[in-house]
């Protein structure tokens, strides 16, 4: 074929180049420009289309489907049919589907992992509150199979989005969610419990629990019984006090409880007990009826974990109420088996708290404890133990178990010092109880080595739990129980008290008097706790963290101070200024033993306290007035109308001696001659037995202990112990005996003390017993005579009325026990030791022995024995095992001194 005509071909004919052309360019015509950048073309538009539509572009996009968007807005597919479905535009532009949004929540309620969640997230986020509530709880319900992913979630971008998302539209549209959703919210939040997670950043779910409360208050109208004990519960978890909302929750369930179900009941008390609502009365009493009602009509409605925190709620609020304690205890009984060892520890807690008995649901919930003791927690265990034993009901099975498995494993099982002091208490009054227990050796050395475990271990002992196990502790060492474990009763509180000592400043000022009064019950001295409680007695005893310290804790601390001889002058002007602030509350006994105490201290006859007594214009009675006329004697506090008034009440003998001790003749009744007294009727047979055996060793004196000596001119000061100097300790002599000291120095008689330890040893050595005696006549030189006199010439001096004489107040004194001091005399006085002849010297051979005797090496040798080693040698040589490590060595170099002066 000749392609004439288009243009020169192969079969063209020689020099035929094709048609004539038009060389000239057409109208209009432009040279490219090589040089400019090539244009944009475009196809001409159709006449009959449609103009460009973008959101038909995503559409098809979106939906792979070739389908039209009409001027209307309503969708056609490419036949012209309307479509079956309609399409909505997102927030960001995108073109779903009305029914993306249930497909959405129905994605996200697949979730399993916290990835799930995530991965729907970044790729869809949110259509609207009902998505977002679900994908919080599945995060919850994620956290609640692992705990370890918590604080990935919350550190995560995405989960901090979200809750963003959801206070910004809360904030904007309160109705964005629904009451559901708002429930649901708040419920995964607590899952992520915040309230525990220290030292982490929680602000994000802690904002949105707020915006949730608030969003939930203005809608709670709209609540049921399940949304309500929800959110209730949610925010007492994440304890997260919202009070309005709680307020209006309240007004909500008062209305609706009867419609409350047993799940509901149990949870919307749980929270509000535990987080303290005031002003709940109607919420308790109105859910207690439903859940009376509840148990009469359908109690298989209840499961063991409703039942347990029903009855936890009111025993924690405080709230008796015992018609429900009734119901739900024959409920608990028939479920008994199927009791978690939480929930079963729970309701015994309940019962003894607020003092409830049902037999028919202990007897069932023993034996099942019994047999499962070791599923128990310590804490548990310990709280199910006291229950029961408090309710009356104690199951000697489950006693006998506790105990040995305590006995066994006290150390591995990590026992806190709580369950401790609940278990002794548990076993004493079970044993007292005849229940058929019996408090064995092998549960006190349980208790024992737990105790003493846990307070050398590494774990910090709280306040509260210290105070709570000295107190348990020193009832046990009281006990007939303790009476023969002195030695690791002293272990235990002495390592008490040095893990304490660390925290005295943290203690509520009323739980100070517990630990004191505990300490000075068992004569621990507790040197750390005391000397670090009386260099921060600012501090301690101020009122702070709500707390206030009583008029009797108060007086419990000065009776603790004085009966060990602790002494700090500003501590104790501390405690006599607040008792003198509370004297208008404090009760008779309480204000007795206050002034007793200052008193025996010595040194405080300027105390406001003396002077609040004189000024609240009490009347007491007897046995008050006369110890109050003691103790201001004591003392030095002479208020003569106030002292004159108590008179009435005291002995012509104990008037007398008060009268000489404040130098007031003036108070002396009529017809009462100011002579010596003599006062050998109250303790003759003291008097009488060691006057004897000191005139069988050559020393002529009549009397020991008292005022009067009638030959002689030494009065002779007798002291049951020595008390040695510890840190802030101050040696003080018995309140007792400075009023003798006092009355012996006004006759101008020489004052001697001597010690119990002193007058053993002279019963023991020869040496001993010859120093003594040549103190007493007054033939050796002794250092603490000179010290004595130093006070006597103020003591004589006579004191003006506004300036009391001085208290004798020796460098190194010794204190008198008053209970040896003031003992009634016995019928038949307890025979003397034999003692050895007082003139006779010493052998020959003892003075090589003694002067052979290597002090300095004992000491040495002494000081590498332990405290346990040291108390055994001690105890064998039959001497004193009490006291810290320097007076133990101590003791022992003196036994063995005198084991080689025998010879």
């Amino acid at each position: 074929m000749s392609h004439y005509g288009g243009g020169a071909g192969d079969d063209a004919p020689p020099g035929y180049s094709g048609p004539p052309r038009n060389t000239a360019p057409p109208p209009g015509y432009q040279s490219y420009n090589y040089n400019q950048p090539p244009q944009q073309y475009y196809p001409a538009t159709p006449v009959n289309a449609q103009p460009y539509n973008p959101r038909q572009t995503q559409h098809a996009q979106a939906t792979g489907r070739n389908d039209r968007q009409l001027p209307d807005g309503t969708w056609v597919d490419y036949k012209g049919e309307p479509l079956r479905q309609n399409f909505v535009t997102r927030a960001d532009g995108s073109i779903v589907s009305e029914k993306f949004e249930v497909e959405l929540n129905q994605m996200y309620a697949r979730c399993v992992t916290m990835g799930d969640v995530f991965r729907i997230w970044n790729e869809h986020g949110v259509m609207n509150g009902i998505n977002l509530s679900t994908g919080l709880a599945r995060l919850g319900r994620a956290v609640a199979r692992d705990r370890s992913l918590v604080n990935r979630i919350r550190d995560s971008y995405e989960f901090r989005d979200m809750c963003k998302l959801l206070r910004s539209k809360l904030c904007d549209n309160p109705d964005w969610t629904g009451a559901r959703q708002l429930a649901t919210a708040a419920h995964a939040f607590a899952k992520l419990n915040p309230a525990n997670a220290r030292g982490q950043d929680t602000r994000n779910e802690v904002a949105a629990m707020a915006t949730v409360g608030r969003a939930a208050t203005a809608k709670i109208r709209e609540f049921n019984t399940q949304e309500l004990s929800n959110t209730a519960w949610a925010f007492a978890t994440a304890q997260h006090p919202e009070p309005v909302l709680f307020q209006a929750i309240g007004s909500q369930v008062v209305l609706k409880a009867p419609q409350f179900k047993a799940q509901e009941i149990s949870n919307t008390l749980w929270a509000f007990a535990k987080l303290d609502v005031p002003n709940a009365d109607e919420v308790f009493a109105s859910l207690a009826d439903a859940a009376i009602r509840l148990a009469y009509n359908n109690p298989s409605a209840y499961n063991p974990q409703n039942v347990s925190n029903a009855l936890w709620a009111f025993a924690k609020a405080g709230r008796s109420h015992p018609q429900l304690y009734a119901a739900l205890g024959p409920v608990g009984a028939r479920i008994a088996r199927n009791f978690s060892m939480q929930a079963l520890a729970n309701v015994a807690w309940a019962y003894a708290q607020n003092h409830e008995q049902c037999p028919e649901l202990f007897n069932a919930l023993g034996d099942f404890a019994a047999e499962h003791v070791l599923d128990f927690s310590p804490t548990a265990l310990a709280d199910t133990t006291w229950g029961f034993v408090q309710c009356g009901s104690p199951n000697p099975r489950l006693l006998d178990r506790v105990g040995d498995l305590l006995y066994r494993r006290a150390r591995s099982l990590d026992f806190t010092p709580q369950s401790l002091a609940r278990l002794a208490q548990a076993f004493m009054r079970a044993d007292q109880m005849g229940s058929g227990f019996r408090f064995t050796e092998q549960h006190l050395d349980g208790l024992l080595t737990g105790a003493h475990a846990f307070a050398t271990g590494p774990k910090n002992l709280r306040t509260r739990d210290g105070t709570d196990l000295l107190k348990a502790y020193a009832e046990l060492r009281l006990s007939r129980h303790g009476q023969d474990h002195h030695r690791r009763f002293a272990d235990v509180f002495y390592a008490v008290d040095q893990a304490l000592g660390r925290s005295v400043r943290d203690f509520y000022p009323n739980d100070l008097a517990i630990a004191a009064s505990s300490f000075a019950s068992v004569n621990c001295d507790a040197p750390r706790f005391f000397r670090d409680l009386l260099r921060n007695a600012d501090h301690c005893f101020a009122e702070h963290r709500n707390s206030i310290l009583k008029f009797e804790s108060a007086s419990d601390v000065l009776r603790a101070c004085a009966a060990l001889g602790w002494f700090d002058e500003d501590a104790m002007a501390r405690l006599g200024q607040l008792c003198a602030d509370r004297i208008d509350h404090a009760s008779d006994d309480a204000l007795t033993d206050a002034v007793e105490a200052l008193a025996r201290l010595g040194g405080l006859h300027a105390s406001p306290l003396f002077r609040a007594v004189v000024d609240c214009k009490r009347t007491f009675e007897s046995r008050h007035a006369s110890r109050i006329l003691d103790a201001f004697a004591l003392a030095g506090a002479w208020h003569d109308d106030f002292l004159s008034s108590l008179s009435e009440h005291a002995s012509s003998a104990k008037i007398f001696l008060f009268a000489a001790a404040a130098e007031r003749p003036s108070l002396l009744p009529p017809g009462m001659s100011p002579e010596p007294l003599q006062d050998s009727e109250r303790r003759k047979d003291i008097v009488a037995k060691v006057v004897s055996e000191l005139n069988e060793w050559g020393w002529a004196c009549s009397t020991i202990g008292g005022a009067d000596a009638l030959c002689g001119d030494v009065c002779c000061l007798f002291d049951d112990r020595l008390v040695r100097d510890v840190g802030g300790k101050r040696d003080r002599p018995d309140g007792t005996a400075l009023l003798h000291a006092r009355l012996a120095l006004r006759a101008g008689r020489r004052l001697e003390f001597v010690a119990r330890e002193a007058l053993d040893e002279a019963r023991a050595s020869d040496s001993a017993r010859a120093a003594l005696l040549a103190r007493l006549r007054g033939d050796e030189p002794s250092p603490k005579r000179a010290k004595v006199e130093e006070p006597a010439a103020a003591m004589e001096t006579e004191p003006t009325k506004d300036e009391p004489a001085a208290e004798p107040a020796p460098e190194a004194p010794v204190e008198p026990a008053p209970a040896a001091m003031e003992a009634e005399p016995t019928a038949t006085p307890a025979p003397a030791a034999e003692p050895a002849p007082a003139a006779e010297p010493e052998p020959a051979a003892a003075a090589p022995a003694a002067a052979a005797f290597d002090e300095a090496a004992a000491t040495k040798e002494c000081k590498k024995l332990t405290v346990p080693k040291l108390r055994a040698a001690l105890e064998a040589a039959g001497a004193d095992t009490k006291g810290l490590k320097a007076a133990l060595v101590e003791r022992l170099v003196g036994v063995k001194r005198a084991a080689a002066q025998k010879g």
